[in-house]
């Protein structure tokens, strides 16, 4: 028994020996990785979002998501774009463009683009001043100007558990 133990112990030794250790993040890895967990959070309280968009209180306003749409400008990827004035009709969804993006070529501010739930990567609404959801803006905070971040984390309300 004892022999099978030391066995067994030298055996999880070698297999600890032989084991790769973990390549460290470039910080666009990390990156990429934050954003993709902050997507994830975003979708999983989509729920608040409909709840507060489809009856919102006196002080609930600016109610928008963040779609991910294939880009027109020749370049792989997607344009991650705001969406307002949003209207969902069984599993289709529309809304306007907030703003244009060169991502976007030909596709003006408050056009209504079309898409799935599975485009949604982020929400966001004003609730007494405070901004709900933006939870890849948060993920952004550190790559914008301080004074902007600064500004921007000011207006940033507790995001829902």
């Amino acid at each position: 028994m004892r022999t099978a133990r030391l066995a067994f112990s030298l055996l999880l030794l070698a297999l600890a020996a032989c084991s790769r250790t973990p390549v460290a993040q470039t910080p666009e890895q990390r990156f990429q990785q934050d954003m993709a967990a902050a997507t994830a959070e975003a979708r999983a309280h989509l729920g608040y979002f409909w709840r507060h968009e489809s009856a919102p209180e006196d002080s609930e306003y600016d109610f928008r998501l963040k779609v991910s749409l294939p880009r027109r400008d020749g370049q792989p990827g997607d344009a991650q774009v705001w969406v307002e004035a949003v209207a969902k009709e069984g599993g289709a969804y529309s809304g306007q463009l907030a703003a244009e993006t060169a991502e976007l070529p030909g596709v003006e501010r408050g056009e209504t683009v079309d898409f799935t739930e599975a485009q949604i990567i982020d929400w966001s609404f004003v609730s007494a001043e405070r901004l709900y959801g933006h939870y890849t803006t948060r993920v952004l905070l550190p790559r914008m100007p301080p004074e902007r971040a600064d500004a921007m984390r000011s207006m940033l309300a507790e995001n829902p558990d």
